[in-house]
């Protein structure tokens, strides 16, 4: 054998036995050496208050405002022609003369904006002025008129009103009377009917008495007569009989003639009866619906009158509504253009805030309403979040949240809760979620719009209670327990009952007091101390 092989085998015996020793060392004897075990350190059982919070991120966001130029200046003339020239002369509109703040300046409340030229502030005010004016003496015109009409409209209220409530009795007084003529007229047909038997009776009797009278009288006449004839001594005596009889006769005649005249006259006045109430009960019916017409033009006009009087009143008021309005407008007018441009003519802040936008530039002419400068306030950087369903209903508007911004860690700011938002803003997704608004508070220099920022908002909220570390509590198959020291270096794992945790500490409800200290157990893995 020579030496190289020697020395091989040599080599690999060597490393097969430091092999062995390896293996013997790590599976036998340094398990023994190392092991894993717990060490406890204690810890106090706090007592007060305890809260848990969720923390949402979000951007900064301004709200947008305006300062804008909100006054028509255009006035319309009536007599354009007569006022060509003068128009030509006047400024109609007002003219920026110097821009003091550009996009991107932060301005304070009060700081001078923009100035407007003084010419154009004294012609848009004449011209604002003069047509003020006119407006006022069309309201004054339009009330006097309306205070006119408005009386006439009321005495025809009155009219109408009376006629209503007297149509009824005129109408049937009217037809009253009508129905009366009629009934009188009625009564004397039937009254002289009932004479006709009376004056037939007169007229046969009267008849009778006169044919007696009549052979009477043409008896003594015939004899009378033969005795003059004969010159006889009796004529005398017989001559008052035929006299006497004569005139009986007469009488007689005369009585029934005037009973025949009575009878026709009568019947006459029969006839005339009869026509009278034929055409009296013909022109009771066309009187009677003239009437009735009169009576119900009149009652429908009092029903109505009061309507048509409102309406009328109406019309009136709606003219002079438009006149006040104008008057109102051009004076509401004047006072905000005299507001805008003030003693100086320059525009200023009404708030602190930074210019996001600048729309005119020195020398243009407002010829139109609009927006003069666009800005964002301090007070009204917000940030928007959305919060689950599970922690919303932990939250109210009002309540204050903490703030922290990504640009300036360990910086807090206070926030405010001004909205939430009921209806969800991830419908349809396995999580549903609420918008929910943060006014930032406090001094907000440092601060611009698009930061990141943290919110923390309280969740929930125990006062007076007990709480210890987080952990120093050992969950086991859904219990929990602490170690309890007990005595000068003893544990006891003690079952507790809990309640609400944060990220640092658990509320123990039940099982351990005050006065008690816990272990906090940290398993470890190293040389076991001897």
């Amino acid at each position: 054998m020579t030496k190289k092989t020697k020395r091989i085998l040599i080599i690999g015996a060597v490393a097969l036995l430091a092999l062995i020793l390896a293996s013997i060392y790590t599976v036998f004897i340094k398990p023994k050496m190392e092991k894993s075990y717990y060490i406890y350190e204690e810890t106090s059982v706090n007592a007060g208050t305890l809260s848990s919070h969720v923390s949402e991120s979000g951007s900064l966001e301004y709200k947008i405002k305006s300062i804008s130029y909100d006054i028509d200046v255009n006035v319309a003339n009536d007599d354009d022609d007569d006022d060509e020239d003068e128009d030509e002369l006047t400024q109609r509109y007002l003219t920026i003369e110097e821009i003091y703040a550009i996009s991107g300046m932060r301005v304070s409340k009060g700081d001078p904006l923009l100035k407007f030229s003084e010419d154009s502030i004294e012609s848009v005010r004449k011209l604002l002025q003069s047509a003020l004016a006119d407006a006022k003496q069309e309201y004054n015109d339009a009330e006097k008129e309306y205070n006119l009409s408005a009386l006439e409209a009321k005495t025809s209220l009155e009219k109408r009103e009376v006629a209503k409530k007297y149509a009824a009795k005129i109408y049937k007084g009217k037809i009253k009377d009508v129905s009366n003529n009629i009934s009188s007229m009625q009564v004397q047909l039937e009254s002289d009917q009932a004479k006709v038997e009376s004056l037939q009776e007169k007229i046969d009797s009267a008849y009778e008495k006169y044919v007696e009278a009549n052979d009477t009288y043409t008896a003594s006449k015939e004899y009378y007569e033969a005795l003059v004839e004969g010159n006889s001594s009796l004529v005398i005596s017989y001559m008052n009989t035929y006299l006497n009889a004569k005139n009986s006769y007469e009488k007689a005649l005369e009585t029934y003639e005037n009973a025949v005249e009575a009878l026709d006259k009568n019947n006459a006045e029969i006839a005339s009866l009869k026509t009278n109430i034929y055409n009296s009960k013909a022109s009771k019916l066309i009187e009677t619906l003239a009437l009735k017409a009169d009576y119900d033009e009149a009652f429908l006009y009092g029903d109505y009158a009061e309507l048509a009087y409102q309406a009328a009143i109406e019309d009136l008021k709606e003219t002079l509504n438009e006149a006040k309005e104008d008057k109102e407008t051009y004076e509401e007018k004047l006072e905000a253009f005299e507001a805008l441009v003030g003693t100086d003519g320059i525009l200023y802040a009404e708030e602190d805030g930074i210019i996001t936008e600048s729309n005119y530039s020195a020398g243009d002419e407002l010829e139109r309403t609009g927006s003069l400068f666009s800005y964002a306030t301090d007070k009204d950087l917000s940030i928007a979040i959305d919060v689950t369903e599970e922690d919303v209903v932990y939250i109210s508007v009002g309540e204050e949240v903490t703030v922290e911004f990504s640009a300036y860690p360990g910086e807090e700011y206070k926030g405010i809760i001004t909205s939430i938002n009921t209806t969800a803003t991830s419908a349809g997704t396995p999580t549903v979620s609420y918008e929910v608004v943060v006014k930032i508070d406090g001094s907000l220099d440092k601060l611009f719009g698009g930061m990141t920022a943290k919110i923390t908002f309280t969740t929930e909220f125990s006062d007076n209670t007990v709480y210890i570390d987080r952990k120093a509590l050992v969950e086991e198959k859904g219990s929990y327990y602490v170690y309890k020291k007990t005595g000068l270096s003893g544990k006891e794992l003690t079952p507790v009952t809990i309640g609400i945790k944060n990220e640092s500490y658990v509320e123990i409800l039940s099982g351990i007091t005050e006065q008690d200290t816990v272990y906090i157990p940290t398993l470890v893995n190293g040389k076991a101390d001897k």
